[in-house]
């Protein structure tokens, strides 16, 4: 069944499985979302929840002319963003980097590891907007066009953006001497 079929079924019957079957398909779309933006794994399963709250509570006013799976990442994407801008990074992976370099077992395991960890920091130093447009578009793997309806702006936009946080990127991973990308 289609999306735009178990979204009719629900509302006509309100049946439960039928709701548990669509928002099913995007759980992990909707927690990675999430938690790029915020960074914690408990705070991105709470966020979560109140998407969810949110997509349930929307499901009768949702025009189906564009995707679910696009609507359902732009709930998400903005409760994660409005959570983020309420606080601040519990603990930054450029710590951990630091600490697993302090403990003096570096062996090539703990080098890649922590080359990754710089990786992230770098990656979760870039502007809330542009770490969303990166990892939507490398990791979640979404089109151009899906994450633009899910930030609500224009494919150019996302472009730009997509741009810039590469070039960031690039950037913070040569002043740190990674050559990853």
């Amino acid at each position: 069944m289609t999306d735009f079929d178990l979204i009719r079924l629900y509302l006509e019957k309100q049946d439960e499985m039928v709701l548990r079957t669509l928002l099913e398909r995007y759980l992990q779309l909707g927690f990675a979302i999430i938690y790029r933006i915020v960074g914690d794994k408990e705070e991105a399963e709470d966020i979560l929840q109140e998407a969810l709250i949110k997509v349930v509570n929307g499901l009768k006013t949702f025009k189906m002319e564009s995707s679910f799976k696009t609507w359902f990442g732009k709930i998400c994407y903005h409760e994660g963003i409005n959570q983020y801008k309420r606080r601040k990074p519990l603990v930054s992976l450029e710590d951990v980097a630091y600490e697993l370099h302090d403990s003096h077992r570096v062996d090539d395991e703990v080098e890649t590891e922590m080359e990754k960890a710089v990786i992230w920091s770098c990656v979760e130093e870039l502007d809330p907007k542009y770490r969303t447009v990166l990892l939507s578009f490398y990791q979640n793997e979404l089109s151009i066009k899906e994450i633009a309806e899910m930030m609500n702006t224009n494919e150019n936009t996302i472009k730009t953006h997509l741009s810039r946080a590469k070039s960031q990127l690039k950037q913070q991973l040569a002043t740190r001497s990674i050559s990853s990308l």
